[in-house]
């Protein structure tokens, strides 16, 4: 009865797995057989220290994956602690970013607005000086005008007083032959010819100084003109230097705005 039992045991046992112990129990009360039992119990010992071993080596790996896990944790907090540290910096960037737009913003403002002033004073000082030229070139004009007419008259009291003068010595030349008895009439004609002579030379230095003042104003006229040209011309570029200023005063407001715009952009990227 005890062999028919053991023979079915050890046929049951060769159906087994050799890894599987699950009645490990029923076998050791059942078996009877010392050499069955003894090779039974040491393949359980190595699966057990089969199984240990592995159970160990789980647990390195278990251990290991725990310290990378830690490892993986520890560097997340870093990077989470480094981002907001960078968070902070760009937001303490962006507040002086602000605060230097907002300076240069003002700074640019009152640039703009010194730079009109000193055009609109220097538009009112040009102008008053284009008057005052304009009215020195009509004076001066008119000075050369009268000049001309006294040089006009002047040249005809001159033919005047040498038509007089020829015929004077043409009358002078007849009567000399009846001028024996009447030195009182030549001394007259005398006087009256050397006056004429006088005045023919005083006419003729005053033809040579108007004229001489002539010229003069005709060259501080040209001088006038030019300067006047000159002035407006610089008139003009002023008033594109303005106009290139205010198209530069709009430029970098657009770009003020497209920077604000872009910060505006980050700042919402950073609190998301």
């Amino acid at each position: 009865m005890n062999s028919f039992f053991r023979r079915n045991t050890v046929v049951a046992q060769k159906q087994q797995s050799p890894d599987d112990f699950s009645d490990y129990t029923n076998i050791i009360a059942s078996e009877d057989d010392p050499v069955v039992l003894k090779e039974y119990i040491g393949r359980l010992y190595k699966c057990m220290k089969d199984k240990t071993k592995s159970l160990r080596s789980a647990y390195a790996k278990l251990d290991n994956l725990n310290n990378e896990i830690l490892q993986e944790q520890t560097r997340v907090s870093d990077i989470e602690d480094e981002n907001e540290n960078l968070r902070e910096q760009m937001r303490e960037l962006q507040a002086q970013l602000a605060a230097q737009e907002d300076k240069f913003r003002e700074w640019q403002e009152r640039l703009v607005q010194q730079a009109n002033e000193e055009r609109e004073i220097l538009e009112e000082e040009h102008e008053e000086e284009c008057v005052q030229l304009d009215d020195r070139i009509l004076k001066l004009e008119e000075a050369l005008a009268t000049a001309n007419e006294e040089i006009g008259s002047l040249t005809l009291r001159i033919r005047e007083l040498s038509d007089h003068a020829s015929e004077t010595r043409s009358r002078t030349g007849t009567r000399r032959s009846s001028m024996d008895s009447r030195f009182s009439d030549a001394s007259t004609v005398l006087n009256a010819v050397r006056q004429y002579e006088d005045d023919r030379q005083q006419m003729a230095e005053q033809v040579i100084e108007l004229t001489q003042k002539k010229y003069a104003l005709e060259t501080e006229l040209n001088l006038l003109k030019e300067e006047q040209q000159d002035l407006k011309r610089h008139i003009r570029k002023v008033k594109e230097d303005n106009g290139r200023l205010r198209m530069e005063n709009q430029e970098l407001k657009q770009q003020i705005g497209r920077r604000a715009f872009i910060k505006e952009l980050e700042d919402i990227d950073l609190d998301d």
